[in-house]
């Protein structure tokens, strides 16, 4: 899966790249069911950009973040 993706960004960042970002994409419970995501830069643009995610979106509600999920299950 890994691999599918660095050739989706046209092999712009290494596999180490790409699994440091990966692990840096994370949402802190904020209040009343919303987190908050506050890592983005390019990399992570791009990744979102190959799996069909808007990691842009600073805050989700917990909701939002299982539509997610799901659809990427399928």
């Amino acid at each position: 899966m890994l691999r599918l993706i660095q050739i989706n960004t046209n092999e712009k960042y290494s596999t180490k790249t790409l699994i440091n970002e990966m692990r840096n994409i994370t949402g802190t419970y904020v209040d009343k069911n919303y987190y908050m995501f506050d890592y983005y830069n390019e990399v992570v643009e791009d990744l979102g950009k190959t799996v069909g995610i808007d990691f842009s979106k600073r805050f989700m509600t917990l909701g939002e973040i299982k539509k997610i999920i799901s659809q990427t299950k399928n």
